[in-house]
């Protein structure tokens, strides 16, 4: 070392340290430089389906701050507060820094239907002892968790005690650094299922991204990988109610809101990819929750969002996968909503399809974001190869 270069002293080494793993632990939009961003097209909201534009009118203005907390945001002093907490006892016995997510892995977002059917007590009291009592799973007795509830009514300053209807709750404690601890909330993935060639989510995206090779999804790494615990790689994301998919269970409109606000938030947090949302039921196939065309709604709401939003970070994690060689945002953005409606059609009935296609509004959204104005048939999609 020459003259004039002085050693780092072991205090110095130290913070120097401290600043990189403060910096591990940022989220990547954070360290982004938004100036370097490709411009993405925006519509506005009055361009969409008239049920998109009541829900997206709905979304409440929450965040995750840098403690891992979320905060509802507001016009009045002191301009935002937590979202009520309600830990469970699974979050209470696994909190140690081993139990943190892996922060060497990209993450998902799992969203499941609580199941609570009628004469369920629907109150922060009610939906705790649901999480906190024992069952079977995987030949062993343990505990459920996820890391946020999700109710039906607007999140309002001081709602979230005991008795209140439930709006959104964070239900684990996240650790200093703002990393969520793992919560309990998917069995063991069935590999032989997959080896067999009978997991046909996968199925389906391998070919879809045979079609489109920016087409990809984390849920094939989970199975395509080694064998690993998909608890310690997710999110999750509990809601209220039961059968999304039947008309007499369907959410509401505020519900469907608070679950975009809720997503829209971990997602611009922790940097997850829209791709990497992911229904229950996409995972462990003996369970139907939320359902195939609530998943196709959540992942249209969510691009729709970003659509009149102005917030190249979103943009980017949302269509960005798909830009490949050719840069162009606007083809990216018509290869994701093509993605969300091909991707239902290879893993469900035509029936489910056509009422999809009704209750969204997707081929009026469509024709707004490609300038095409004749919504017929542009592709057939074969049922899966064996």
């Amino acid at each position: 070392m020459g003259k004039s270069q002085a050693a780092l002293s072991r205090k110095n080494f130290l913070k120097l340290a401290s600043l990189a793993c403060l910096a591990g632990n940022l989220p990547r939009y954070l360290l982004l430089d938004e100036t370097k961003l490709l411009k993405w097209p925006v519509i506005s909201l009055k361009q969409l389906p008239d049920r998109m534009q009541v829900i997206l009118k709905l979304v409440p203005p929450v965040e995750v701050d840098w403690q891992g907390f979320m905060i509802l945001k507001g016009n009045q002093s002191p301009g935002q507060m937590r979202i009520p907490m309600a830990q469970t006892q699974w979050n209470r016995e696994h909190s140690n820094r081993w139990d943190r997510l892996e922060r060497s892995a990209d993450w998902g977002i799992v969203l499941h239907w609580y199941g609570d059917e009628a004469g369920f007590d629907r109150t922060v009291e009610g939906y705790l002892r649901g999480f906190d009592e024992l069952r079977e799973v995987d030949d062993y007795i343990t505990r459920t968790s996820g890391h946020f509830l999700v109710g039906t009514n607007f999140p309002i300053p001081g709602s979230g005690s005991d008795h209140d209807a439930i709006t959104i709750l964070q239900t684990q404690l996240p650790d200093a650094d703002g990393t969520p601890f793992t919560a309990s909330h998917l069995k063991s993935l069935d590999y032989l299922l997959h080896q067999e060639r009978r997991q046909y989510f996968v199925r389906a995206l391998y070919e879809l991204g045979y079609r489109q090779p920016t087409i990809h999804s984390i849920l094939q790494d989970w199975f395509d990988g080694q064998h690993l615990d998909a608890n310690t790689r997710s999110l999750a994301i509990e809601l209220t109610g039961c059968y999304f998919d039947t008309p007499s269970h369907s959410p509401s409109n505020q519900q469907i809101a608070n679950i975009v606000g809720v997503v829209w938030a971990l997602m611009r947090r922790y940097s997850i990819k829209a791709s990497n949302i992911l229904g229950h039921n996409e995972i462990q196939l003996d369970k139907s929750d939320p359902g195939k065309r609530f998943m196709a709604l959540i992942r249209c709401l969510v691009g729709a969002k970003a659509l009149i939003d102005f917030d190249p970070v979103m943009n980017e994690l949302i269509f960005g996968q798909h830009l490949g060689l050719q840069q162009d945002p606007a083809l990216a953005i018509r290869i994701y909503f093509e993605w969300v409606r091909d991707y239902l059609v290879l893993v469900s009935r035509p029936s489910q399809v056509e009422a999809w296609d009704a209750e969204s509004g997707y081929w009026s959204l469509f024709d707004k974001i490609t300038d095409e104005t004749a919504p017929g048939v542009r592709r057939f999609n074969y049922p899966l190869p064996e």
